[in-house]
């Protein structure tokens, strides 16, 4: 989950895979490492996590092989982009009041990981 938010990050700050390992003091092939989804020491990813803004903790619990580390994953990737945040807040609320029918969130899900696989992403 990390090689994500950190590929995102990167892309987001339009900086190269160099320059991002200067600003967190780290070897670029570390992070090289890191975007490639490779297990790197706990001081490495305390220093990604702070210059990605985002705790420690909730990086090494976001295994989405479990509903609550589905969970913790996604309110990590909300907590970082607030207008997916506030998105994704007005549509549970509109599904609690009834508003919308779950299955249009079905439908809106179904569309993404079809432009997911289409992409290529």
């Amino acid at each position: 989950m990390l090689s994500i938010i950190l590929k995102s990050e990167i892309n987001e700050r339009n900086i190269s895979v160099r320059e991002a390992s200067r600003q967190i003091n780290i070897a670029h092939t570390t992070l090289i490492r890191i975007i490639e989804g490779e297990v790197v020491d706990l001081k490495t990813i305390k220093k990604v996590s702070e210059w990605l803004g985002i705790n420690v903790s909730d990086v090494l619990k976001s295994d989405t092989s479990n509903e609550k580390g589905i969970g913790e994953t996604l309110a990590m990737f909300l907590d970082r982009n607030p207008k997916l945040r506030e998105a994704f807040i007005g549509s549970i609320s509109k599904l609690q009041t009834g508003e919308i029918k779950e299955n249009v969130i079905e439908d809106i899900l179904a569309y993404i990981a079809f432009r997911l696989s289409i992409n290529n992403v």
